[in-house]
């Protein structure tokens, strides 16, 4: 049996708290096999798209389209519901027609993370559309690399 490895946990304190460490963002490149074709690649080859982490901003702004587009959903549905219950009916549909802001969020994440090739919002929108795992798969790693925080640097100096 594995003995229980114990972890000693330490508050940190302002005098211990170390900000004097060079930081930078994280990258990482993500193999998107599906977008080969469109590059014309040769066998053997594999298209990558470079990412980085989202910083506060970046974060703080595709969340808050999030926000703003529900809440323009649900004043629209309400204003409705003063009015006609069929109109009720149709704004619902209406706002099923557009994509979710899951999905716009997903976009706007991607859109703001990428480093290599830099794409227009047109072109991410488009490949979220042809190509739903990759926008997916995008996503999700810069989630990953966003909750690893910065990475120091080689080399630094204070």
């Amino acid at each position: 049996m594995a003995k229980d490895v114990k972890t000693e946990k330490v508050v940190l304190t302002k005098n211990s708290f170390n900000k004097t460490s060079k930081y930078k963002q994280r990258e990482d490149d993500v193999e998107v096999p599906e977008l080969n074709e469109l590059m014309g690649l040769k066998k053997g080859q594999v298209a990558v798209i470079r990412i980085k982490q989202m910083d506060l901003n970046a974060f703080l702004s595709s969340r808050n389209e999030i926000t703003n587009e529900v809440s323009n959903l649900v004043s629209g549905i309400i204003e409705a519901a003063k009015k006609d219950v069929g109109a009720v009916e149709d704004k619902v549909l209406e706002a099923w027609k557009k994509k979710s802001p899951d999905v716009k969020y997903r976009i706007e994440m991607v859109y703001s993370s990428l480093v290599e090739p830099k794409l227009n919002r047109s072109d991410v929108i488009w490949i979220s559309e042809k190509f739903p795992l990759v926008l997916m798969r995008l996503a999700n790693r810069i989630t990953q690399l966003t909750e690893l925080g910065g990475d120091v640097k080689k080399n630094s100096q204070s």
